[in-house]
């Protein structure tokens, strides 16, 4: 009887951890807190981050010209990098980058500097067709070099786009070659031999955001958005209607659709299987911000800040009272740092960490 009795109670024990295991939290209320930059900018200037852990901040400075002075990264030249750390409140390092009137677009850490993407602009006598040259370089204490180059469509949205898989850098970018036409391609970045690991023929780039939760990725193409991963393309999903934005987490590829400009669906597909779960919404989904953890944050109508979590059940909270402090919606800029954290830019140097 005692024998029946302890496996019966050992029977009911797996039961509750079973279910407790399959079971996921209600998603938490997000939370915020402010932070300033003590950094001196020129009235002239702008700091736009491009990489962000506990302890860093890793940015671009760019120079305005008068008349885009309220449109940030348009009219712009990044003149450095710098590395502010967060605990000592200061500037770490500082990379003068000496490019001419050139808008550093991406950016991100690598070795014992930072890897970015920049163009070479065309003359005044260039044709409209003509394609952009680009080139991936590195700058750090001991200099600059550059690692790979190519031509793209655009000197702004085609630029090479870069993110981190597996705790390293690669780069999405897009190539006009002379033999075999229009490409694009995912690197991974080495400062000696770019190693190739997509290389495509038969699609073109909508742009080059290239999105991931640190181990998958995802891009946008004419109609669909690839997923991948180091090994290369492993799903297509085909967008059934206008997009307003995409991004992908921990297990699933997200995007925000509209038919007719008025009816929004939240989109999760899960990267394991391919399933699809939708939810309708009664707003649209902008700068979503793609995140290693189960939750994304993003914007929608009025700069409002929000933290969703996709999925069969999806759900999705306010960031409470952001309409009171956000200065500029020119920005409103998100960059992830963990599972449960993102920092977002309200201005030149005030932020907000929002945790959940």
């Amino acid at each position: 009887m005692k024998t029946y009795q302890k496996a019966v109670t050992l029977l009911l024990l797996i039961v509750l951890v079973l279910s407790s295991y399959g079971c996921k939290e209600t998603l938490n209320k997000p939370e915020k807190d402010m932070l300033t930059l003590k950094y001196k900018l020129t009235e002239d200037e702008e700091l736009e981050p491009f990489y962000v852990s506990d302890t860093k901040v890793y940015a671009a400075v760019n120079k305005l010209e008068p008349s885009s002075m309220s449109a940030p990264s348009f009219g712009a030249t990044t003149e450095r990098f710098i590395v502010y750390d967060l605990l000592a409140e200061k500037e770490e390092t500082c990379y003068d980058l000496g490019e001419d009137d050139v808008y550093i677009y991406h950016a991100m850490p690598f070795e014992n500097g930072i890897i970015y993407a920049v163009y070479t602009p065309l003359g005044p006598e260039a044709s409209l067709d003509e394609r952009i040259q680009w080139h991936i370089k590195y700058i750090s204490d001991e200099g600059s070099k550059v690692l790979d180059s190519g031509r793209c469509s655009s000197m702004f949205d085609m630029l090479p786009g870069f993110t981190m898989l597996d705790g390293e850098v690669y780069y999405l970018y897009e190539d006009f070659d002379e033999k075999t036409g229009y490409g694009f391609g995912i690197n991974k970045a080495d400062l000696d031999n770019p190693k190739t690991v997509v290389r495509e023929t038969d699609y073109s780039l909508s742009e080059t955001e290239f999105y991931s939760n640190g181990t998958d990725w995802a891009i946008h193409v004419d109609g669909k958005l690839l997923i991948g991963n180091v090994k290369g393309i492993y799903r297509e999903y085909d967008l059934p209607e206008k997009m307003s934005d995409f991004g992908i987490c921990k297990d699933y590829l997200f995007c925000c659709t509209t038919s007719d400009g008025n009816k929004w669906t939240a989109r999760s597909i899960s990267l394991e299987t391919g399933e699809e779960y939708t939810a309708e919404i009664g707003m649209p989904l902008y700068r979503i911000c793609s995140m290693s953890g189960d939750e994304l944050s993003c914007i929608s109508t009025g700069f409002s800040m929000y933290v969703f979590r996709p999925g069969e059940e999806f759900e999705i909270l306010p960031v409470e009272d952001t309409l009171e402090i956000i200065e500029n919606r020119e920005y409103v800029r998100y960059y992830p740092y963990g599972e449960t954290k993102t920092l977002a830019q309200l201005n030149e140097t005030k932020f907000c960490r929002i945790t959940w």
